[in-house]
């Protein structure tokens, strides 16, 4: 055993000796390594900020309009001076879960700042997560 771990030892050493010779691959791979751990934190945070959307103001309106509807007080939200949608979609909103958008725009801005990210691209992602979440609504 003692043989074998040495071999490993030695079989290491000309590999690391290997890709060392060149500095500017390994400085690569390292910046490589630090801007897909900042886009892996993107993803994250519009996962969160995602969830939190849905959690904090989708779901609790939806479940409530299926209430609604089965108990027929639906009737009264339809006759009332304001637009149906609009009462059905914003009247519950679950608080709890607004910590969600909070971490996911942080880790969004944390991994931002410290990404090489241009103004209209950061202006088209924001477009194109606004037309998402009304596709998800």
């Amino acid at each position: 055993m003692k043989r074998y771990l040495r071999l490993v030892r030695i079989f290491t050493e000309a590999t690391l000796a290997a890709q060392l010779e060149y500095r500017a691959n390994f400085v690569g791979a390292v910046l490589a390594s630090l801007a897909q751990s900042g886009a892996a934190l993107l993803v994250v945070g519009r996962f969160m900020l995602t969830e939190g959307v849905i959690s904090a103001f989708i779901q609790p309106n939806m479940g409530k309009i299926a209430e609604a509807v089965r108990t027929g007080s639906m009737d009264f939200t339809l006759l009332k001076p304001i637009g149906a949608q609009l009462n059905v979609s914003t009247r519950y909103l679950n608080v709890l879960r607004v910590t969600d958008l909070l971490v996911g725009l942080g880790l969004l801005v944390y991994a931002g700042a410290h990404l090489t990210l241009s103004t209209i691209g950061v202006a088209f992602a924001a477009l194109l997560y606004l037309c998402s979440v009304v596709i998800v609504y």
